[in-house]
């Protein structure tokens, strides 16, 4: 039924809109299996409209967020306001984008309605940015301010609002000094230190083993050596398809996949292609390539779904 809610939703639309559906699983990875499916993503365009409307709606049906992208690409890139909400459809965020990226104030709530946190982001050095921003206000849940014009001691929570995460002081708007949390999904306690928002040094424990990290917390999985060395796989390793080529077919598949802590590729699967030619060389590919670097989060080796687009082209085009 909660599927279902998602076909009706994409026949109800307008046929006056162009239109873009796509599937995500909880860690906001492409997917198209039905039961790992926690929200969906629609994409549409008004005739003549220079931007496209994002809409993204959970399972049972409440809006997850809305906005605008200049892009109808996988990888979003916002203008101006956004709104998200939680599951229960109470508002979680309002933010201002400005090509791609959070700019100016932004206000966090807790899921019965308070303000959180006031966040003012600042011009970001890339997109990958994640310290842009000052914290100016942060608040408890009874209401009481805990960090004034950009000082104080204050609480971060997972994302469910459902146990605080960490605490720590903030300076100036940023992280300072030592940070300490446990996050309970993960079972990994941990201790941070910070200067001027920078995650300088870091250790954790999980199952009494202990783990060092800097700058970030999560890593994304990579394949070993770096882009460079995939390119030269890739070189080394495409084919491309018969028909495709003597049809002039150009295009590409974007492959889905897990990696184990030990690096492993498994449950490879297509997640789009404009050719069946492309989702079998995509496919190929990812079953011959090596073990790559796994995911970290708080150092710890951990199992993490990653997408990636194989491109195809007709040489000279």
């Amino acid at each position: 039924m909660k599927l279902l809610f998602f076909v009706l939703l994409c026949l109800n639309l307008s046929d006056a809109f162009s239109q873009d559906t796509s599937y995500f699983d909880r860690s906001g990875v492409l997917t198209n299996i039905a039961d790992s499916v926690k929200y969906v993503r629609i994409i549409t365009k008004e005739a003549n409209a220079k931007q496209f409307n994002v809409e993204e709606f959970y399972r049972n049906g409440k809006r997850k967020l809305t906005a605008k992208t200049n892009s109808s690409s996988l990888k979003l890139r916002l203008e101006g306001p956004c709104i998200e909400f939680f599951e229960s459809g109470a508002r979680k965020t309002i933010s201002n984008y400005k090509d791609g990226r959070k700019t100016g104030d932004c206000f966090e709530y807790y899921p019965q309605g308070k303000l959180f946190l006031h966040k003012i982001y600042q011009k970001a050095s890339s997109d990958s940015d994640s310290t842009n921003y000052i914290i100016q206000e942060a608040y408890d849940a009874n209401g009481t301010e805990l960090v004034t014009a950009g000082n104080g001691v204050m609480a971060f929570y997972n994302n469910t609002f459902d146990y605080a995460l960490e605490h720590g002081s903030i300076k100036n708007g940023k992280r300072d000094g030592e940070w300490t949390g446990e996050d309970k999904d993960h079972r990994v306690s941990f201790v941070e230190i910070y200067k001027d928002g920078e995650l300088t040094t870091a250790t954790s424990m999980q199952n009494n083993i202990k783990y060092t990290y800097s700058k970030n917390r999560y890593e994304s999985p990579n394949f070993v050596g770096g882009e460079k060395k995939y390119g030269n796989f890739l070189s080394k390793t495409i084919r491309y398809p018969a028909y495709e080529r003597e049809n002039g077919i150009s295009g590409r598949a974007i492959v889905g996949f897990t990696v184990g802590i030990d690096g492993s590729i498994g449950n490879i699967a297509i997640l789009g292609s404009v050719s069946p030619g492309f989702s079998n060389g995509a496919q190929r590919i990812m079953m011959l390539s090596p073990n790559w670097k796994p995911a970290t989060l708080y150092g710890v080796p951990v199992q993490a779904y990653y997408s990636i687009p194989i491109n195809f082209a007709v040489s000279g085009q």
